[in-house]
């Protein structure tokens, strides 16, 4: 939408804001006495960093109160046939034996088990489910389907994330609300105001509510907004659905339109190749020779990156590519 209007929208992968006074500086991700790549003197700062709200603020630095207060939420995606057989391509909302809300859904071609809610507190990026997160939801699935005989071994992946909730004195992690809020920074040099809450359900309402907000602050009318705007699939979404998640051209578009310079921005946060079970060290190298053409990755960098990769899939996402690897 920024470039049908003539709007400059740049984005900065991997770097870090220092604010000092009413300038940002943006420099590399832990160089903090590199020279600046951007020199910038913002009208105002929007903070939507999510579970990372409060590490953003300290990082500019503002001073602030605390508040964030995440729980983290694991599933799992299994390919046993049992379970997808028994499920009929419908979805069951019920209740672990606790209480706690799960889901069992239809999931590209396997079955999607979820979720965990258990408060969190250090970096989000290191949060990932724990075996007792896993035999639990495994359980709650078998107390739905006693018959399918699931077990910790048909888990094909797990992942799990931080959900940017408020810090707010809650009896138990599920009534801590969900609903957004904007929260301003009255010490601020510029005007800030940092996104607390809200869904993936709510995004669409969570930026017009947060576009409004910012524009009256400063004086100027909304002209705009993205209601009656579909969400048009792009060509990485119709390689997707096409099955061609892994073709060089989704891939090629995403590094050029999407700001991905990473293995693990293609794999996890582009393409989402960590739910497909082709994904392999041949994939990663793939993938790296295209960030090597456009100028991302360096030749000599190329391996220690697929080996990098390799080793998040493991750790975070129980992915051992090692036991897909076919012989030559």
């Amino acid at each position: 939408m920024a470039s049908e209007h003539g709007t400059d929208f740049r984005v900065f992968t991997y770097a870090q804001a220092t604010l000092r006074e009413k300038t940002v500086e943006i420099r590399p991700a832990g160089t903090p006495a590199a020279e600046p790549i951007a020199t910038i003197e913002p009208a105002a700062i929007v903070n939507a960093t999510g579970a990372w709200v409060d590490d953003t603020l300290a990082r500019l630095p503002v001073p602030s109160r605390r508040l964030m207060g995440g729980t983290k939420g694991s599933h799992f995606l299994t390919h046993q046939p049992r379970i997808k057989e028994l499920l009929g391509g419908q979805g069951i909302y019920t209740e672990a034996r606790d209480g706690r809300p799960v889901f069992i859904l239809p999931f590209l071609d396997g079955t999607l088990v979820g979720t965990t809610d258990i408060p969190f507190a250090g970096d989000p990026a290191a949060a990932i489910a724990t075996e007792e997160e896993l035999d639990y939801l495994v359980a709650a699935a078998a107390d739905v389907f006693p018959d399918a005989g699931l077990a910790r071994d048909d888990i094909t992946l797990h992942y799990c994330g931080v959900r940017p909730l408020p810090f707010v004195d809650a009896k138990t992690p599920a009534a801590i609300t969900r609903r957004h809020q904007l929260v301003w920074n009255d010490q601020s040099p510029v005007p800030l105001v940092s996104l607390v809450g809200g869904k993936l359900t709510t995004c669409r309402s969570l930026a017009e509510e947060t576009a409004t907000a910012v524009l009256g602050r400063l004086g100027h009318p909304l002209e705009h907004n993205s209601r009656d705007r579909p969400i048009r699939p792009t060509q990485v979404d119709d390689a997707l659905a096409a099955g061609l998640a892994s073709s060089k051209s989704a891939a090629a578009w995403s590094i050029g339109h999407e700001w991905g310079t990473r293995l693990e921005d293609l794999v996890e946060r582009r393409l989402l190749l960590h739910f497909s079970p082709d994904l392999s060290r041949r994939m990663l190298a793939d993938l790296a020779g295209l960030l090597i053409q456009q100028g991302k990755l360096d030749l000599a960098d190329a391996q220690p990156a697929i080996e990098r990769c390799a080793a998040r899939l493991k750790a975070h996402f129980g992915i051992d590519l090692s036991r897909r690897e076919t012989p030559s």
